[in-house]
């Protein structure tokens, strides 16, 4: 009796862990808590194009790794280049924004699909990294005990548009030298448009969901706003208001308020290597 059992259990481990390789296919490491609870996120950038028929296999990767880390991995999708041009019917939407134009002229992706890992990298130009191994990446940099934390308080008007966000940020531990900037993005989650896709005869899905596109940008540049210079100790915080309004239509298409979130992210102005990150619903 005693020795069925034993199997029993032995088979019941085996079962478990073979579910969790298929589930986890990146082996996540361990995750670092502070005391209070606090963790890093880390903000996944997807440089894509309706044009890019290889795009969709690296935006579900970006998905695959959102469903292991939930709202520790924040993903963003800029449409930029030449995948990104208006074309002929049915891909005349323009997705491209100026912000975006502003990332992808800096960073210089070297071909689509490709990404940066809270441009990890940077400015070794090796911030560019493969979707193959965007999930190791993310993983190792989830092992790190976070540098600071930012919370944002979102209120949005539906009848006038209008929303005013706090975003505060708290720096955890010692940082010793750089300046440390903010900055703040509207998103816009599962719009419904054409994309090509090389699994597809023809290779046009009509009715394909693009995932947190990047749509405007809330602070007064792409490149944010200076909130801090080292040294800065543990317990600095700095506390930032906006206001904006969400325009009826982004290029005559109209966004759907729930479907929109700020993300937020603190980096060091001199490596551009992004240190916290946060996302929110506007509503």
């Amino acid at each position: 009796m005693k020795r069925s059992f034993f199997f029993f259990v032995v088979f019941i481990a085996v079962i478990f862990s073979s579910c969790d390789k298929v589930k986890n296919p990146y082996g996540v490491k361990t995750t670092v808590v502070t005391p209070s609870g606090k963790v890093r996120k880390v903000l996944l950038e997807d440089y894509t194009g309706h044009l890019c028929p290889n795009c969709p296999a690296a935006a579900q990767t970006a998905q695959t790794i959102k469903g292991i880390y939930g709202r520790r991995l924040v993903i963003m999708s800029v449409h930029a280049g030449n995948f990104s041009v208006p074309g002929a019917t049915p891909y005349t939407y323009d997705f491209r924004t100026s912000v975006g134009d502003a990332y992808y002229n800096f960073f210089i992706p070297s071909y689509f699909p490709i990404g940066m890992v809270n441009r990890m990298g940077f400015p070794v130009t090796q911030q560019w990294k493969d979707y193959s191994n965007w999930g190791t990446i993310v993983d190792s940099l989830m092992a790190k005990a976070p540098d600071a934390d930012i919370q944002i308080i979102n209120t949005y008007t539906t009848s006038s548009r209008l929303l005013n966000t706090t975003v505060s940020c708290k720096f955890l531990n010692l940082l010793t030298s750089g300046t440390y900037k903010l900055v703040v993005l509207l998103t816009e989650d599962s719009i419904q448009n054409a994309q090509k896709d090389k699994n597809l005869i023809p290779p046009d899905n009509l009715t394909y969901y693009h995932r947190d596109v990047l749509r405007d940008v809330i602070t007064t540049t792409a490149w944010g706003d200076s909130i801090a210079t080292g040294p800065i100790v543990a317990g600095d915080s700095i506390v930032k208001t906006y206001q904006y309004t969400l325009p009826a239509t982004f290029k005559g298409m109209a966004p759907v308020a729930s479907q929109c979130y700020l993300v937020a992210y603190v980096y060091n102005a001199s490596t551009y290597q992004i240190i916290q990150v946060e996302e929110k619903k506007i509503q």
